[in-house]
């Protein structure tokens, strides 16, 4: 009879400490499904980001997403067509908490399986590794884009998750870095 018991027990235990775990599907971007759907595919160097005041997308976190529209030199097109030499991206950033939550609580601090938000970075960083110091040049972008209506760009995987059709395309150097090339 006893050894029905440590095993029942063990059971037991384990069932009562599973607990449920929050997540969210996040579709799959591979290469050949973002180059087939995009309008736009280039590589392209931020130039400035501003304030946009489009409409941000319906979300569950405790942040505002904040509207950017950020302007990009065009260096090479794979898809599609460009007129000019420049494009201008929508893209949104977390922003101030949401009315009625707590600054305090562990939602304002805490977010459980967030967005994959993007930023564009222009200039070059200094980043050292052991003793090594490396130079992260200004980076330039892969984009994989949807025209919109006004003629603006949008990422292809949405406003939640941008991360999934807008790639850093960095070229790491070592080399001595002058204050005025980290300058924002």
């Amino acid at each position: 009879m006893w050894r029905y018991a440590v095993p029942a027990v063990s059971a037991a235990t384990l069932l009562l400490a599973v607990t449920a775990v929050p997540a969210r599907i996040i579709d799959s971007w591979p290469y050949d499904k973002l180059f087939e759907k995009a309008d736009l595919v280039v590589i392209a160097q931020p130039l400035k980001t501003e304030a946009a005041d489009d409409k941000p997308p319906e979300h569950h976190w405790s942040y505002e997403f904040v509207g950017e529209n950020t302007k990009l030199k065009v260096i090479h097109t794979l898809k599609g067509k460009v007129e000019g030499k420049e494009i201008q991206v929508l893209h949104f950033k977390f922003g101030k908490l949401k009315k009625g939550i707590d600054p305090d609580s562990l939602d304002a601090v805490v977010i459980i399986d967030g967005p994959s938000l993007v930023s564009f970075r222009t200039k070059a960083v200094l980043a050292t590794v052991g003793e090594e110091r490396v130079v992260l040049g200004a980076p330039e972008y892969l984009l994989f884009l949807k025209k919109m209506k006004d003629g603006r760009y949008e990422p292809l995987s949405g406003h939640i998750d941008p991360g999934q059709s807008i790639r850093e395309l960095t070229d790491p150097r070592k080399e001595p870095l002058s204050d005025e090339k980290t300058k924002k």
